[in-house]
């Protein structure tokens, strides 16, 4: 049962169909196995996983040089971004986890176009040109390969002088786009 308002805005009680209990408890299932904060990811039950999540997307910035190792002292810098994980339980068709993902994100929000930014930019695809593409492709009988690079966005250049405040508190010249960079 859901609560709801009455006309006097009083809360009551309704019933939900039937139909969409499965769909709710899935939601609810989903929401709670997702951590909201590096405590609740290291504390949790699957402490391992999102462990082994973190280093993986540690280990991509790494090898993506997405910033410069050597630290910046000062967190009075003008251009410093704040950054947080963000934690996401992926699933494969049938709804069992497929895998755990953690990502590092900037805050970016926190961005002034002008100071921080002078434009934003996303290479991305037209649909109708991906279309003529697979009709040629079709047409000519080519051989369509189909790839996902898992870090494709960190390997966008940056054309401002911009670090990033990292959960541990350690601040970095950003060499690479970042998730939630503007």
């Amino acid at each position: 049962k859901q609560p709801s308002h009455d006309e006097r805005g009083t809360r009551t009680k309704t019933s939900v169909p039937d139909s969409f209990a499965f769909v709710m408890e899935e939601e609810d299932k989903a929401f709670t196995e997702t951590p909201l904060t590096i405590k609740e990811a290291l504390e949790g039950e699957n402490a391992a996983q999102w462990t082994a999540a973190m280093i993986e997307e540690m280990e991509a910035h790494r090898d993506n040089a997405t910033w410069k190792k050597e630290r910046i002292l000062s967190s009075n810098h003008r251009r410093c971004v704040g950054s947080k994980w963000v934690f996401k339980v992926k699933r494969n068709e049938r709804g069992g986890i497929e895998r755990y993902k953690a990502r590092l994100v900037a805050l970016g929000y926190l961005q002034k176009r002008g100071r921080d930014f002078n434009e934003t930019f996303a290479p991305v695809l037209q649909t109708s040109l991906l279309r003529s593409l697979f009709a040629l492709g079709t047409e000519e009988d080519w051989e369509m390969i189909h790839l996902d690079v898992k870090t494709a966005f960190l390997n966008g250049d940056i054309d401002v002088e911009l670090n990033i405040k990292l959960p541990d508190g350690s601040i970095h010249r950003l060499n690479k786009g970042v998730y939630g960079i503007k």
